[in-house]
């Protein structure tokens, strides 16, 4: 009877390892979606630029001028001379539009003002790194951007009109 136990199993083992191989293929399912947003854009508001007025260079050493993202225009340090006629100082302003409710990134890039063969180095400030459009999600929707600038002015500067392009990335998050 030990034998016939023994065999009985063993047949029901090759049965139940048979069906496991006998199994050539298996399918599983996942799910799938997508979000489509609308495109995000940005344009510079054409009445502004990132103006930093009209300066007279320091006397000796250099000078640190801040325009702020609010277009307030200030002497960090240094014995420049900030004029208040002429050319008034101001933030260069943008206009972003993308889905609504959703938040973006802002950078901008150093860049150069240039007269003639003289070059000043310009440092961007921002308000801050990101922003949302406004609106609900599914609804284009807007928000506005400010951008000013730190330039450092030095005493052997060559005297003359700057001019130069402020470039700004947006991007969502």
């Amino acid at each position: 009877m030990n034998l016939r136990n023994i065999l009985i199993a063993a047949t029901a083992m090759s049965a139940i390892a048979g069906g496991a191989f006998a199994q050539a293929s298996a399918t599983a399912t996942a799910p799938s979606d997508a979000a489509i947003v609308a495109p995000l854009s940005i344009a510079a508001v054409a009445s502004t630029r990132l103006s930093f007025g009209t300066i007279v260079k320091p006397s000796s050493g250099t000078s640190l001028i801040r325009v702020s993202a609010g277009g307030v225009r200030s002497l960090e340090n240094g014995n420049a001379t900030l004029l208040t006629g002429g050319t008034t100082p101001q933030a260069a302003s943008f206009n972003v539009a993308g889905e609504g409710a959703k938040t973006f990134s802002i950078t901008a890039a150093n860049f150069n003002l240039i007269s003639g063969a003289n070059i000043l180095s310009v440092t961007p400030v921002l308000d801050g790194t990101t922003g949302t459009i406004s609106g609900l999600a599914g609804a284009t929707g807007t928000a506005a951007v400010a951008v000013g600038g730190d330039l450092v002015l030095a005493a052997g500067t060559v005297n003359g009109a700057y001019a130069g392009v402020l470039s700004v990335t947006v991007a969502y998050n």
